[in-house]
Parts: C-alpha cells; sequence; structure tokens
C-alpha cells in the first residue's frame, strides 16, 4: 500500500509503529547491557579465582600431595574432594601466616632469626608456583622425546626468567614482606605475632 500523508490517521499510525520500534530498540539495548554487565562479573570472578589459585598453588599442590594416597581422599566423590582440598590449603595458609606473624615480630625486634621464617614462607608460596611456571614454559617451547629438534633458542633462559617473574609476581602479591594478612588466616597471623613476641 502506498503511504498517503492526506490521509486523516496517516500521521497516527506512523507514530505508533515508530514509538513500537523505538520502545523494541530500548528493550535490546537493555537487554545488551545487562548481558554485557553480567558477563562482565562473570569474567572478573573466573580470573580472581585463577588468580587465587595461581597465587597459592603452592599451598593447594602440597595440599593435594598430603591428601591424595588417603583412604578418605580417593573414596571421596569430586565435590567431597574439592572441599578436603580447600579445607588442608586452608590450614596450611593458616601456617604460612603463623610464620609470618613470627617473621613480624622477630624482624621488629631486631632478631636475625626472622630471615629463617621468611625463607621459609618464600620457599612454600613463591618457589613452588616459579618451579610449576618453569617446567611448564620448558616443555611448552624446549626440546621433547617426540620432536628433540623443535625448540626455541634459548629456551631454558625463557624458562627461567618466567620463573623469575611468577615468583616476584607472587612474593608482590602475598605481602612477605609487609603486614598484610588475608582477612580469613588474620588470626593465624595474630598468634603468630603474640609467639613472637613472648621469644
Amino acid at each position: 500500500m502506498i503511504p498517503n500523508p492526506t490521509r486523516p490517521d496517516y500521521y497516527w499510525e506512523n507514530q505508533y509503529y515508530l514509538d513500537e520500534e523505538q520502545a523494541e530498540r530500548k528493550s535490546m539495548d537493555k537487554a545488551a547491557k545487562v548481558a554485557a554487565r553480567n558477563t562482565a562479573i562473570w569474567l572478573s570472578a573466573f580470573f580472581k579465582i585463577a588468580q587465587a589459585c595461581f597465587l597459592w598453588s603452592g599451598v593447594l599442590l602440597t595440599a593435594y600431595l598430603i591428601l591424595k594416597d588417603t583412604a578418605l581422599f580417593i573414596s571421596s566423590a569430586v565435590w567431597e574432594k574439592i572441599i578436603l582440598l580447600v579445607g588442608v590449603a586452608y590450614l596450611l595458609n593458616c601456617v604460612v601466616f603463623f610464620f609470618k606473624g613470627i617473621m613480624t615480630a622477630q624482624r621488629i625486634a631486631n632478631r636475625k632469626v626472622w630471615v629463617l621464617f621468611w625463607l621459609i614462607n618464600y620457599c612454600f608460596v613463591c618457589l613452588i608456583p616459579a618451579l610449576l611456571v618453569y617446567f611448564f614454559v620448558e616443555n611448552l617451547i624446549g626440546p621433547s622425546s617426540t620432536n628433540p629438534d623443535a625448540r626455541i633458542t634459548g629456551y631454558f633462559y625463557w624458562s627461567i626468567g618466567a620463573g623469575v617473574l611468577s615468583a616476584l609476581w607472587i612474593y608482590s602479591k602475598s605481602g612477605l614482606s609487609n603486614n598484610q594478612t588475608i582477612r580469613i588466616c588474620n588470626w593465624a597471623y595474630k598468634i603468630g605475632l603474640s609467639t613472637g613476641k613472648r621469644r
């Protein structure tokens, strides 16, 4: 049908379709914004969890090595294994912050023994993930048993560099050099602090 602007209802009819189109466009824009916001929230949560897992990978790996051969862990369902793993990792984390509290108290008192506690925590928190990154990068870019000639020049140094960078990043985030603590492990840090002050 050819539009006829002289019809009395022409304006109102087209205005109705125009309003309907604008409402539909607004609804689609709103849905797109909600979807984008939800996607950003989920991605942010995923990256935070991944960062936490990498940051405390030494604790998680140690917890797994402790649990893997126990009858309770072997006979448990997957979700029960995750709960056990997180629980033991939390207890190990509390030990780390307990030692950190002792280290802080000894350092304030100018006792050299604080270096020993720092080394224990550093090896536990930073060195294990750094070794994991080193071996991962070396296997990724170095020679393999199936193809010994396929490697990047200087892969050994690249692997060491990746391990050192990961150790430095974890060290900066874990707060071993300051009084920073995780809220859920703060009680262990305070006990360590009071224990270190009594010595």
